[in-house]
């Protein structure tokens, strides 16, 4: 890891030195995400958990602002949502304390997405494309995909998805170089109890040991070992954190959480997960487009900034048009069939489920999986071509611009 960094730094430097359009735009969308990570603002329950977690409770301590999403169980309010992201934020929220200072998730999440995107640098570069194709890929990544965000908004749930998208980046990165199952089932444990749903993308490892491994059987056997321990230790730790808080160990909190939104509340009274949602979340994932801003409800005509993204959801291919090339791909090796069945096994529950991410840009659920389908992207892309197109590092410049626009809009129109 330490090489990493060093490696990272160098490169870093590198960059700047050497200039380049994708450098300066990077830089100056780091520059805003720093901005915004620097404003005391957004639900900050992961920071208030963390808190209770240092006084040995497993409930808020006092109100984080906003009781939307939490559980009212037994006396208490409880968040529903995994317990490692607060469990990471306890030793800053500790250090913050000493000098009467709060830590706001904003700060975590700048160096979270910075360490993404160093990830994102060098994992393109190990699928066979030079430094420079590396800066507009990472950059994509990051900018050019529902994780803007999550880069810019502070709020709880955001963070989570951070973690998720480090934790899952880390687990490629090491797939891709020293490959220690143990390390990579450590990891995915640790995306399973921040969120369950993109825990289930251990699934590609799985299949890598056993149908894209040419090692014995015996070999496979300790790799799957190594890999599903940690799961399992994590599925013990999660069963026993649902049991004090709610007596069962099956229950999270989901399906009790407190919905401020009647159009969502009524959406679960058809059922937690159910078939009956299914065309809803294929809309917003895949076809929904921005709205437009009526002048007054009279007319049709528009004001300034004329759209904004849906707040329900918004289609990837609209956020991250570079995903389009996947339909000019042929899918012909296992890999590629090991991240694509990757990707539905983890869209499954989220299709199935009663929400869609409310509020968000782009379709948020998506990044369950994201680092999957873009590691996809990456590979197709390198078997078409050495080397980006320049329409393709248009087409993500383009897109990070466009989304930023859209992200401001949907902010400031609220």
């Amino acid at each position: 890891m330490k090489e990493f960094f060093l490696c990272a730094w160098r490169d870093a430097r590198e960059c700047i030195y050497r200039g380049g359009v994708v450098v300066y735009i990077t830089l100056f969308f780091i520059a805003v995400m720093l901005a915004y990570s620097l404003q005391p603002f957004g639900e900050q329950q992961y920071s208030y958990l963390a808190q209770s977690f240092l006084h040995g409770k497993l409930y808020f301590l006092e109100s984080p602002g906003w009781w939307g999403d939490a559980v009212a169980f037994g006396g208490k309010y409880y968040w529903p949502l995994g317990p490692l992201p607060a469990i990471l934020l306890m030793p800053f929220v500790l250090l913050f304390s000493f000098f009467g200072a709060f830590f706001y998730q904003g700060y975590a999440i700048f160096f979270i997405t910075l360490i993404i995107l160093l990830l994102w640098y060098r994992i393109v570069q190990l699928c066979g494309f030079s430094k420079d194709d590396a800066r507009y890929a990472a950059f994509a990544f990051c900018f050019g995909s529902s994780y803007l965000m999550v880069a810019l908004w502070q709020r709880s749930w955001f963070f989570a998805h951070a973690a998720v998208i480090l934790l899952l980046s880390c687990a490629l990165f090491e797939y891709l170089t020293k490959r220690r199952y143990w390390l990579i089932g450590v990891l995915m444990a640790a995306v399973a109890m921040t969120r369950m749903t993109a825990g289930v993308g251990i699934i590609f490892f799985i299949i890598d040991i056993l149908f894209l491994s040419s090692a014995q059987w015996s070999d496979k056997r300790r790799s799957l070992t190594a890999l599903l321990a940690p799961l399992g230790v994590a599925g013990v730790l999660l069963a026993g954190y649902n049991a004090a808080r709610f007596g069962s160990v099956f229950e999270q909190g989901y399906a009790l959480q407190i919905l401020m939104i009647d159009a969502i509340r009524k959406a679960r009274d058809y059922g937690l997960f159910s078939l009956i949602h299914v065309p809803a979340n294929l809309y917003y994932m895949f076809l929904a487009p921005p709205l437009p801003i009526i002048r007054d409800a009279s007319t049709f005509v528009l004001r300034f900034p004329y759209i904004v993204p849906n707040p329900l959801g918004m289609s990837i291919f609209l956020v991250s048009p570079y995903l389009l090339t996947l339909f000019f791909q042929r899918l012909k090796d296992r890999l590629s069939w090991a991240l694509l069945v990757t990707c539905g096994v983890v869209s499954a529950p989220l299709m199935l489920y009663y929400a869609t991410g409310y509020f968000q840009f782009g379709y948020r659920y998506s990044l369950d999986f994201f680092p999957f389908l873009f590691l996809l992207f990456v590979h197709q892309y390198r078997k078409k071509s050495s080397t980006f197109s320049r329409g393709l590092r248009f087409v993500i410049i383009a897109s990070a611009l466009v989304n930023l626009f859209l992200f401001l809009a949907l902010i400031y129109t609220q």
